[in-house]
């Protein structure tokens, strides 16, 4: 009858809808079986993340006790942070100089140890243990270090004089002399080195692979120190707002970072994404003609890079 119509389809069709069912229902189960594993991959992406950043952070701090040490810095002066020389140019110096020594140090474990301590046949703890995030930690530690120095090295330049609005104005200087310095360095490095970016994953042999990994570490430790730099200036004009104030207006510091804030994510919404070191596919889709090697676009891409740190 019609109405058993309506209940069920005919005898003829039925073996055709359990099947169209049970494909429905395999198509399902595989996406969220692909739903799964993606949430599972993404959680352990973060995990190794979080691990490798605090290994990174937990070697900084034991450099910058040394650096405390060698200094003769009070500790808790300092805030337990090897970032602050105030006049002690032989502290800014001796900044750097851990800062070089962390670079070639890390990049020389790095680069000499990703193959075998990885490696299962060569090193049977790689089994069990993921030496990759030592490996990954060791390119994090220089880039942790930098972003102190350049904190020290802003200070000692604002530090030439004690009125705000002159410290605003050599923060402003500071940042955009290193912005300049560091899109020059990146645009050279591009247009005369090649497969830089390359170096990260696969190893080269020679001084020439190292000097290519050497390289790339220091230009990931460029875009920190830049991004630094210009976070230092907006709190420089939050000084020179309210010059001769050591705690700052809730109202007045919550305007002056919501204006950077909303200018960072509106600057990277119309140029970003464009990393440091050019990804030649990116570049395809955004220049059609490889990947760009101009100043304009080192430039851009290291204020891109500060919007990022800022937020």
């Amino acid at each position: 009858s019609g109405t058993e119509y309506r209940q069920s389809p005919p005898r003829a069709l039925q073996p055709v809808v359990r099947a169209s069912s049970r494909g429905k229902v395999h198509a399902m189960g595989t996406d969220k079986k692909g739903l799964r594993q993606l949430a599972a991959e993404t959680v352990v992406a973060y995990v190794r993340m979080a691990s490798t950043v605090v290994i990174a952070v937990v070697i900084r701090l034991c450099l910058d006790c040394i650096g405390i040490i060698l200094t003769d810095q009070e500790p808790e002066e300092a805030n337990f942070w090897f970032a602050h020389c105030r006049k002690d140019g032989l502290c800014v110096v001796a900044g750097i100089v851990l800062f070089l020594a962390s670079l070639i140090g890390c990049s020389i474990f790095a680069w000499s140890c990703q193959d075998w301590i990885t490696d299962p046949e060569r090193n049977p703890y790689a089994r069990r243990f993921s030496f990759a995030i030592i490996v990954e930690a060791a390119t994090w530690i220089p880039i942790s270090v930098s972003v102190g120095k350049t904190n020290a090295i802003v200070e000692w330049f604002m530090d030439i004089s004690k009125d705000d609005l002159v410290q605003a104005m050599l923060s402003s200087a500071v940042a955009a002399l290193l912005t300049i310095s560091c899109a020059v360095l990146t645009h050279v490095a591009m247009k005369y080195c090649n497969d830089v970016q390359r170096s990260a994953s696969v190893k080269e042999a020679g001084w020439s692979g190292f000097g290519k990994f050497i390289l790339l570490a220091t230009l990931y430790c460029l875009g920190w120190a830049v991004g630094w730099s210009n976070w230092e200036l907006v709190l420089s004009l939050m000084d020179a707002l309210e010059p001769g104030r050591s705690m700052h207006n809730a109202m007045l510091s919550a305007g002056v970072i919501s204006t950077f804030l909303i200018f960072s994510m509106c600057f990277y919404l119309r140029y970003g994404p464009e990393p440091i070191i050019p990804d030649p596919q990116l570049q395809q889709v955004c220049y059609n003609h490889g990947y760009s090697s101009s100043i304009r676009r080192s430039l851009v891409s290291y204020v891109v890079y500060s919007c990022v740190v800022f937020m």
